[in-house]
């Protein structure tokens, strides 16, 4: 048996990638159920993808809604703890103590840890992943002063060695660097790196390189994220090349964030969820997309922009860190990589000028191999193999 569970999301967010974790998680172990665990709204959007549909072993049970401290999960909370205590209690309710069982926790709070590790006591068979995302850059952030406190923020989380507990981090340069600054939750970490959407992988090509090229920024529109850094160089190349070069931010603002400066783009930036057929053929009319993952955020983040741009056949101009170093050392010239945001706006300035079909064209194609590799059926094997390690350990 497998339990599966989404706690700390409602809705479409991050839908596609854990529709596509759940196919994942299928082709690694098909010989037995999975029980996915979710809110309502969350398993109807599951429910969306027809390829999840394929895989009659997956099966839907509705949780109550996020706990309301869901999204600050390095944060201690008791009530939070005791939320995620009580389904994951109800859900093994139903699972005899001596049969073997695998729980995946999609994402995780540092309340969510603990709340699986004791759950899970006095069940010998039972081995727990703990899918790890963008909140492990809170491990390097503010903590309390209260050393209660601090013994269950996230911090204090992975300074335990948990028996028959992994985490599950989505690329080897998260790994590298938790070696650096938790090196007891590195020892207990595997990586599984976040697929591809099979529901959105089409036999589309991207549109021939021609003007006007049609460059975009994915994902939330925040500093963390680098938006200002592309309405930068937004303007500078709106200003310098004209009707040759089009610029568009598919995602939406958060409310409560800086005024941004929208002149350079296409339309306004939004500021609600985008419906994702709106997504898709605003992301499916892109040259290029362009990341700015300067900084440390995605030293411990996966981004789900790349995995859309890799889904899509979209070539990238994004910024220079491990995390992307890696794509580019395996798959070779999938884009421009760059050290700062003056290279991103040379590399924008070459694109237009220089206009080399050829060179797009192989990028396309290592974009190509990166998408088959991310896959749910390439990355079942690498599941496979994890959990066959994690159970001989």
């Amino acid at each position: 048996m497998i339990l599966a569970f989404e706690m700390n999301t409602s809705g479409t967010v991050h839908a596609p990638g854990n529709a596509a974790t759940l196919q994942t998680i299928a082709r690694g172990c098909p010989d037995r159920p999975i029980r996915m665990f979710a809110e309502p709204g969350h398993i109807g959007e599951l429910r969306r993808d027809g390829f999840l549909a394929n895989y009659p072993a997956i099966t839907f049970v509705p949780t109550p809604p996020p706990h309301p401290m869901s999204q600050r999960g390095s944060i201690p909370s008791f009530s939070r703890f005791l939320h995620e205590r009580a389904i994951l209690r109800a859900a093994l309710r139903h699972v005899p103590r001596t049969d073997a069982c695998l729980i995946v926790l999609l994402s995780t709070t540092s309340t969510g840890i603990f709340a699986a590790a004791l759950e899970t006591m006095g069940r010998p068979n039972t081995i727990v992943h703990l899918g790890m995302h963008g909140g492990l850059n809170e491990v390097t952030g503010w903590r309390s002063r209260n050393p209660l406190l601090r013994a269950f923020d996230m911090a204090g989380a992975l300074s335990h060695r948990w028996a028959r507990m992994r985490y599950l981090v989505l690329d080897g340069a998260i790994r590298d660097e938790l070696i650096r600054i938790a090196p007891v939750a590195a020892e207990l970490t595997d990586v599984l790196p976040l697929p591809v959407n099979v529901a959105e992988v089409l036999d589309l090509m991207p549109p021939d390189l021609a003007p006007p090229v049609q460059i975009g920024f994915v994902g939330l529109a925040t500093a963390d994220k680098g938006i200002a850094t592309f309405l930068r160089v937004a303007a500078a190349m709106k200003a310098r090349h004209g009707d040759r070069v089009m610029f568009d931010v598919i995602g939406r603002a958060p409310p409560g964030g800086p005024a941004l400066d929208e002149t350079a783009l296409m339309q306004p930036i939004a500021t609600t969820h985008l419906p994702r057929d709106e997504f898709i053929r605003r992301l499916a009319a892109l040259h290029y997309v362009f990341l700015p993952l300067f900084g440390g955020y995605y030293r411990l983040a996966a981004s789900g922009a790349l995995i859309d741009a890799v889904t899509w056949l979209k070539p990238l101009i994004v910024g220079r860190v491990p995390l992307v170093e890696s794509w580019f050392t395996t798959f070779g010239d999938i884009g421009h990589l760059c050290d700062d945001a003056a290279a991103m706006t040379a590399a924008v300035d070459r694109i237009i000028t220089e206009m080399d079909a050829t060179r797009y064209t192989a990028q396309v194609a290592a974009i190509r191999r990166a998408r088959d590799s991310r896959t749910p059926e390439a990355l079942g094997r690498v599941y496979a193999d994890i959990i066959a390690a994690f159970q001989t350990a």
